[in-house]
């Protein structure tokens, strides 16, 4: 799960500014036992300032292919595939970049998922290790290098996702995030990245099927932006972001579709240079069940 900000100029680069399509989410369905595959698609937008007066004005969207392989009974393997296009505008010019984003995989080991008689979770725990592979497009010598849609670097991923219940029809899930980046070839290196969730997610029969809602709360850590040969000059400033999240989620024997809106509440990136504003995703999976 993907979140680009298209920065204007490398000096302000960080996380939340460019690189980030590798950090990933393992989501709400890590319980599950099912192979699936599915198409999601979102839009997220910025603005950024220079001495307190807006400059730019940056849209990101994002059409991704995913797929999970259930492996047994305690591992799973998630893969994404991005196709970005982004657009800025400033006061004197307007750019476009679309392109294949950087592909993603993750290991996802269940070390602990203890179910009642009548199949709820009553514990689940996992831990996942992942990578994000430098094949999509990319561009180091751009002015607007935070505007296409690869970074250039493998990233290494790391996820702890719990769940717990804590009413009849709502379950508490819990999950931290940790993205170490690399250099490019050119020596410039993207900030690590660090997240907790913390999503309440209930379960309702509805139909044909369930209908399974989400609300929460978020907060993320980027790193600054390194550049030399061992990433050890570093550049600009490092942030942190609290976001409110809510997702709407149906669940049938052969369909998931989804939806996910998340709204910044208090946000310091980059010196307040930037500002990320409402992200919306909507997306379904087929879903293959294990004989």
């Amino acid at each position: 799960m993907p979140w680009v900000f298209l920065g204007i100029t490398q000096i302000w680069s960080c996380d939340i500014c460019g690189g980030v399509s590798g950090n990933a989410s393992i989501g709400l369905f890590a319980s599950t036992q099912f192979h699936m595959i599915g198409l999601k698609t979102g839009s997220s937008s910025f603005k950024s300032y220079l001495h307190g007066i807006e400059h730019s004005r940056e849209n990101l969207w994002s059409t991704e292919v995913s797929c999970r392989w259930q492996i047994g009974k305690r591992l799973q393997l998630m893969a994404s595939v991005p196709y970005q296009f982004g657009f800025q505008t400033t006061d004197l010019s307007k750019a476009c970049i679309s392109g294949l984003g950087d592909p993603t995989a993750i290991l996802n080991g269940i070390l602990v998922n203890q179910k009642d008689s009548t199949g709820r979770v009553r514990q689940f725990l996992s831990l996942g290790i992942g990578l994000k592979a430098p094949f999509g497009k990319w561009n180091p010598k751009s002015e607007v290098r935070n505007l296409y849609p690869g970074s250039g670097a493998y990233n290494i991923l790391g996820m702890l996702n719990y769940t717990t219940p804590i009413k009849p029809k709502w379950t508490l899930q819990s999950e931290i995030v940790y993205n170490y980046k690399l250099s490019d070839t050119s020596g410039f290196r993207y900030g690590n990245f660090f997240s907790l969730t913390e999503t309440m997610i209930g379960n309702y029969k509805w139909g044909i099927g369930r209908f399974i809602p989400g609300f929460g709360i978020g907060f993320s850590n980027f790193g600054k932006v390194s550049v030399s040969d061992n990433g050890s000059n570093e550049m600009g400033y490092n942030g942190n972001m609290l976001n409110l999240k809510a997702h709407l989620n149906y669940l049938t024997y052969r369909w998931l579709w989804t939806s996910q809106i998340e709204i910044p509440v208090a946000q310091n990136v980059n010196n307040r240079n930037v500002k990320q504003k409402l992200m919306a995703q909507i997306g379904f999976s087929y879903l293959i069940r294990k004989k």
